[in-house]
């Protein structure tokens, strides 16, 4: 286990976890301060700079998905069985030696899923997916189901029919059950699942003589489908690149597909444009990317890093930041342009949906906890470069304090200080940037033609029994992008800084999965 470079109850952490809900904070009350100093003034021009910059995210996002989308029609044509298996004529010639196993032969594969109250039908696909992959899942795959006992005996039983049913499909197939209030760990987060799953494979693997750092390892949620072709097309991507060891590898785009046009309107479309979003960024800010949902890793980093931390609320950014700081720094994304498929939010119940989306994203908030760690750990590590700290710190700010708050300062800010300093009104900028602001967020919506179009292509068509009135609600909710940003964005993510503020980081909502959203 590598260096522990971030201290949960060292005073530093203390003092750091309050850094994103206070300077969040800040934002959001910063027409009554800016009114206290008297520079309202500074408002507007904020807000302005941040429209202009709006309009150029726009635009970055539309050419991202653009590319991202022809990226994903040229990698759905390639044949990646084939290019894996003509890596096994030339294993001697692959980049990086020290990091690749002697021979194709001691080279593995290995799924671990983390498992809560999933129905059967939902890990039945799972499994399906793995199974039909063109990968050979039969001498090379390993599959490992992380059950959670808080669960219960049922959920156990499943699992048990399940590795029966699936025993004869791959290399290896197992379950592990991680104990209940086990003291210290996060409740609701499947790191400490994981962590435990993944350290009886481990074990399982020093019996059978493997060497975890043979071991190619991939993570997905249980309600995962994964395209035919991914396995070989992560692990073609892996073999074939010099720093294997400090990357992690993932698919670009994760559709929420398996129940899309069944699921409430808001929980969809907040679906369709994280889908769009991510498969943008891959395209434009590569550089930033961290884990998220399924990705994989040499098994022998996980071991180093001493597995996910049960302590921390998040565990795919977390483990992104444990491996960031025990590699010096040196920790990127590299990505394959093919789909998963996931399901968006639908407990069956329309107001219920929402309230489990809007319960998932102060989950999701929660993840930045790893604003403390990260800075902590970049503090400790001398070898990381003051270049790529700054880089980071920078990069925490702009995704817990700049993209939180946005649309607060684009929509609301403004009125409000008019309100608080209803003097402002006698000044021309007062007048002036309100009118420049709504030309410019005008102008964005134009696009949202070619958003819809995009999330057509990628989601299917609209049913055909859809009645017309479901289709124009379906395509004038694109024009509610905001109101989803202030309901599943701006208020949970808010709420979770503050809860870690206060050290209420202990245990979070798990969403619901019903047979019918499958």
């Amino acid at each position: 286990m590598g260096r522990q470079l971030y201290d949960f109850e060292s005073p530093t952490f203390k003092l750091l976890r309050i850094f994103p809900g206070i300077v969040t904070l800040t934002f959001i009350f910063s027409p009554f301060i800016l009114a206290a100093v008297g520079k309202p003034q500074y408002l507007a021009y904020y807000v302005l700079i941040l429209s202009v910059y709006w309009v150029y995210k726009t635009l970055t996002f539309i050419y991202g998905f653009f590319v991202g989308y022809n990226r994903y029609l040229r990698d759905s044509k390639a044949d990646w069985r084939a290019r894996l298996m003509w890596l096994k004529k030339r294993w001697n010639k692959l980049p990086g030696p020290t990091t690749l196993p002697a021979t194709w032969e001691d080279f593995y594969m290995a799924v671990i899923i983390p498992t809560y109250k999933e129905p059967k039908e939902i890990l039945i696909r799972t499994l399906d997916s793995l199974a039909n992959s063109n990968f050979p899942v039969k001498e090379k795959l390993f599959v490992i189901l992380a059950v959670e006992e808080r669960a219960g005996p049922n959920q156990q039983e499943v699992v048990r029919e399940l590795v029966e049913r699936f025993k004869s499909y791959f290399r290896g197939i197992m379950f592990f059950v991680h104990p209940k209030n086990i003291p210290g760990e996060v409740i609701g987060i499947a790191g400490p699942n994981l962590k435990w799953a993944a350290r009886g494979f481990v074990e399982y693997l020093n019996k059978e003589d493997i060497s975890p750092r043979n071991v190619f390892m991939l993570k997905i949620d249980a309600d995962t489908r994964l395209d035919p072709q991914l396995l070989s097309a992560l692990s073609y991507r892996y073999l074939t690149h010099p720093k294997r060891y400090n990357r992690f590898f993932t698919n670009a785009l994760k559709l929420y597909s398996n129940n899309f046009w069944k699921a409430p309107l808001l929980t969809r479309l907040f679906s369709a444009m994280l889908s769009l979003v991510l498969l943008s960024e891959w395209i434009t800010n590569k550089h930033k990317k961290q884990c998220f949902s399924s990705y994989a890793f040499n098994l022998d980093v996980l071991v180093k890093i001493g597995y996910w931390d049960p302590k921390i609320g998040v565990d795919d950014t977390g483990f992104f930041w444990q491996a960031f700081l025990h590699l010096n720094g040196d920790y990127k994304g590299e990505e394959v342009y093919l789909p998963s498929y996931m399901d968006a939010v639908d407990v069956g119940d329309y107001i219920r949906s929402h309230i489990a989306l809007y319960k998932q994203q102060v989950r999701w908030g929660g993840g930045a906890i790893v604003t403390p760690m990260g800075l902590q750990g970049m503090l400790n590590n001398k070898k990381i470069p003051l270049r790529e700290k700054i880089f980071k710190t920078l990069h925490l700010f702009e995704v817990y304090t700049f993209w939180t708050t946005i649309a607060y300062f684009l929509g609301l800010a403004l009125p409000l200080l008019s309100f608080v300093v209803p003097s402002v009104d006698f000044y021309a900028y007062s007048h002036i940037a309100p009118y420049i602001v709504s030309k410019l967020l005008t102008f964005t919506l134009i696009f949202v033609l070619p958003i819809e179009y995009y999330v057509l292509k990628l989601y299917g068509p609209v049913p055909k029994d859809y009645s017309l009135v479901k289709r124009v609600i379906f395509f004038l909710s694109f024009f509610a992008i905001v109101i989803n940003i202030y309901l599943f964005n701006l208020i949970p993510y808010l709420k979770a800084q503050i809860d870690i503020m206060l050290g209420r980081f202990g245990k979070f909502y798990v969403v619901e999965k019903t047979a019918a959203s499958g």
